[in-house]
């Protein structure tokens, strides 16, 4: 883990205004020989687009309260000169769709749909108006994907918004989401240790990675701290950027969105999903997330629970968390000056009094909120329905149970054949035809039915029925009637 954080904090060795990209070795400034044009683009005469914001994220950092504004003023920042298009856009308001066309399952015909309804929406708005998108998943766009942004959004003025929040904050914060949708079975000790210095560095490579295709000049990163936000909100904040404000609109504060599940919610969930991931699988899990979730926070807001946020990060891991963030900040603002990133201390904290842990949920909590979790489930029919029973199986294990059952089926099927040849007699018409068959047919029978005599009279499991007198008189009537099977058969053999 240190070796790791050494290379994130990777010291400044070219000067004020230059830092080196961790563990690379190169000016990090973006400013090299080799860095793209990151000059926007020139419009063609006589064409004008409309100004595009794109907010790109970053993930728990306040993207679900951008969009549900956004979508829920939709009409009413049209008015004012705020387009939010509807291309590309998810239920909830965001405009997932455009990333994911060109994230890991690449779909170019929706790709060119939604971004060639973008730029004709652009080429069409009124002087003044200016566009905004917005999506987390863009964050996790790769240098060349972020190319085709810059392509398919057809030139002009874009400015990237990119909000981040603490990294403490945004640890803890991760934690929640990928233990409510299942992804994470991990305790927090295990997920900090695994993450946190990829989280840190993760944010450098977006910044670096935006800026080289943008350039830094059009990147605004941003502080999810209302200390530097302006207004010291984070809608005001996002409205001053555009060129708006809640006041100008006229609506009230934004309602904060998809937050996290208090503690006690969250390593309820944790044991939720550990004993459900081996029935489910992953393709079961994906398909039962999205009504967990909704389940969840239908729970939540009964029960309260996502009220008590507890304490997941020790003094320790504070102090990391300080020490990564101010390293970021440095390099953010060598970048971009007016940024002004800053690292700020968190009130006296106390340590950590517990590791959180299914274990320190009281079951007056943890029952009502599992039972109110299934039972949303369980009485929704379109879950039902779309949960077939070949996904309440392990993905890998499928074709081994497959085989099983074949493997039964036809030891039922030859088990069947057996009895049943053994208790036909033989044809009367072949006997005559072949007496040596008969003779060999009756001999046959008579041996099967000595050999069944003789299993009656064996100890075997009777043999402690000396000891129990009602045991050795079950043993008899067995044997009494294996014996009257076995003339049975030798008679009809006959």
């Amino acid at each position: 883990m240190a070796d790791r954080r050494a290379r994130v904090l990777g010291a400044q060795e070219h000067g004020a205004g230059s830092t080196v990209a961790a563990g690379t070795g190169r000016d990090s400034s973006l400013m090299d020989a080799q860095a793209p044009v990151t000059e926007p683009e020139r419009e063609t005469p006589g064409e004008r687009l409309a100004p595009l914001f794109i907010h790109i994220g970053a993930h728990k950092a306040g993207s679900s309260t951008i969009q549900g504004f956004m979508f829920e003023h939709e009409k009413l920042l049209a008015k004012h000169g705020i387009l939010y298009p509807k291309f590309g856009r998810a239920p909830r308001g965001a405009h997932h769709k455009l990333p994911n066309s060109l994230g890991k399952r690449p779909d170019p015909g929706r790709v060119q749909k939604d971004w060639r309804r973008i730029r004709q929406a652009r080429k069409a708005a009124a002087p003044g108006q200016r566009m905004m998108l917005s999506a987390e998943g863009f964050e996790n766009l790769g240098l060349e994907q972020i190319r085709q942004v810059k392509e398919l959004a057809g030139g002009g003025a874009i400015r990237i918004l990119y909000y981040i929040r603490d990294l403490g904050g945004g640890a803890v914060a991760a934690y929640g989401q990928r233990t409510k949708i299942g992804t994470n079975h991990r305790n927090f000790d295990e997920f900090f240790e695994r993450n946190i210095e990829r989280m840190a560095e993760g944010r450098l490579e977006v910044v670096r990675s935006w800026a080289a295709v943008f350039g830094i000049e059009n990147i605004r990163v941003r502080a999810l701290d209302p200390q530097v936000l302006t207004g010291g909100d984070l809608m005001d904040d996002v409205l001053h950027i555009i060129g708006s404000s809640r006041e100008t609109l006229g609506v009230p504060p934004a309602p904060r969105r998809n937050v996290s599940p208090g503690w006690k919610m969250t390593e309820t969930l944790r044991e939720v999903w550990r004993l459900l991931a081996a029935q489910l699988g992953e393709k079961g899990r994906k398909r039962l997330a999205p009504r967990f979730v909704n389940a969840v926070d239908a729970a939540a807001a009964k029960y309260g629970s996502d009220t008590d946020r507890g304490e997941y990060l020790t003094l320790e891991q504070r102090r990391i968390c300080d020490e990564l963030s101010a390293k970021v900040a440095a390099e953010i603002n060598a970048m971009q000056p007016e940024a002004g990133l800053q690292v700020v201390p968190a009130a006296a904290a106390r340590e950590r009094p517990f590791l959180p842990s299914i274990e320190h949920v009281p079951s007056t909590v943890s029952v009502p909120l599992i039972t109110q979790v299934m039972t949303i489930l369980l009485t929704d029919p379109a879950l039902r329905e779309r949960l077939k029973a070949e996904d309440l199986e392990p993905e890998e294990d499928v074709a081994a149970v497959k085989r099983t059952k074949r493997q039964a089926a036809r030891k039922a099927r030859e088990a069947h054949r057996t009895a049943a040849s053994a208790a036909a007699p033989e044809p009367e018409a072949n006997a005559a035809e072949d007496p040596a068959a008969a003779m060999k047919a009756q001999r046959q029978a008579a041996r099967k039915a000595r050999r069944t005599a003789d299993q009656a009279a064996a100890p075997g499991e009777d043999a402690n029925a000396a000891e129990d007198p009602a045991a050795a008189k079950r043993a008899q009537r067995r044997a009494a009637r294996k014996a009257r099977k076995g003339a049975e058969t030798v008679r009809a053999a006959a």
